[in-house]
């Protein structure tokens, strides 16, 4: 579990024992039972290969990441009328796919997208 203060308390709330372990440690710390589960998105899930050392999923939605899209206003302002509303268009259309994605992953997705 990230060392996140708000995190740790909600998972002690539902009575969990959080173990704050370093994101690199995360797959060992599965495979050799130091702990029995842990929490993150399903992308780094995947990425991680998480799947090799832990069988089940529990898709909670307990947490939503608000993504936010920066750019800098001097290279904004040097952008054509036209690139800057491309550019404004890509972000809402990104955001409002974030929103869609993280409120609801179909399980589906997950296990078509884990090799075993």
């Amino acid at each position: 579990m990230p060392e996140d203060k708000v995190l740790v308390r909600t998972f002690q709330l539902v009575k969990a024992r959080p173990t704050v372990i370093p994101w690199g440690e995360v797959y060992t710390s599965l495979q050799t039972g130091v702990v029995e589960g842990m929490e993150s998105t399903t992308p780094a899930m995947y990425t991680m290969k998480f799947y090799e050392v832990a069988n089940y999923i529990a898709e909670t939605n307990h947490q939503h990441s608000v993504v936010g899209f920066l750019i800098s206003e001097k290279v904004f302002q040097s952008l054509s009328k036209a690139a800057q509303e491309v550019v404004l268009q890509a972000a809402r259309e990104t955001m409002d796919s974030n929103y869609r994605e993280a409120r609801g992953r179909p399980r589906s997705r997950w296990t078509s997208s884990a090799p075993r």
